[in-house]
């Protein structure tokens, strides 16, 4: 009777084992899901303040003190916007090696934000460098929702979370759309650089709404 006792043991602890993996990559995934909607409001917060960046930057002098009043108001919905999303990464822990890489460059991007804003203020960078800091940041959380949407155990709960990351990679070409459009503006027209990302904003949102087409239940369709 030795024999199959110990083999109804091993059967057993392996089927425990099996419900603990599900029951942690269950937790997971909802902690996930939790991290990216956190992190979406600190997504439309950034592009509010990289608009208000571009516009101070461009700015004649006489206009400049108020693109500046405006540049820093944006700082405060950005502010609150990162506790819910810091708050939620500092609970996460075991991650794979690329969404823990991402996260590590978010989390250097927030302590650089202050710096960066200092440079806007003080003008001691050019509004294209700016704006490339801005677009670094934000592209970091996209990407970071695209790599948690890939670590869902559960099929329906992935395809809500790349629906939804392809909604905010959409957003985010349009948002870069409406800013090459301001700087078009404050340049006196789109030179051949501006024209050619312009194209290229237009591009993105045509792949993000194919990949939400492809992803989407019919409610989020509708």
């Amino acid at each position: 009777m030795i024999v199959p006792t110990l083999a109804t043991i091993v059967v057993g602890t392996n089927g425990l084992i099996d419900h603990i993996e599900t029951a942690d990559n269950a937790d997971r995934a909802r902690d996930l899901a939790v991290l990216t909607e956190a992190s979406g409001e600190l997504v439309n917060q950034l592009q509010n303040e990289r608009a208000a960046a571009i516009m101070f930057l461009g700015a004649a002098a006489p206009d400049q003190d108020r693109y500046r009043a405006a540049y820093d108001a944006t700082h405060a919905a950005v502010d609150r916007a990162k506790v819910p999303y810091s708050q939620q990464r500092a609970s996460l822990n075991e991650l794979p090696v690329n969404l823990t890489a991402k996260l590590t460059s978010i989390d250097q991007s927030l302590q650089d934000l202050p710096g960066t804003r200092s440079q806007v203020t003080g003008r001691k960078n050019s509004l294209s460098d700016i704006a490339r800091s801005y677009d670094f940041f934000v592209s970091d959380l996209l990407d970071m929702r695209d790599l948690a949407s890939q670590l869902a155990a559960d099929t329906g709960l992935s395809e809500r979370m790349r629906a939804a990351s392809a909604v905010a990679r959409g957003k985010e070409y349009l948002s870069q759309e409406r800013d090459i459009i301001h700087e078009g503006f404050l340049r006196g027209g789109l030179n051949p650089s501006l024209r050619q990302t312009f194209i290229a904003t237009l591009t993105g949102q045509r792949q993000a709404l194919d990949t939400f087409g492809a992803v989407a239940s019919p409610s989020e369709e509708e």
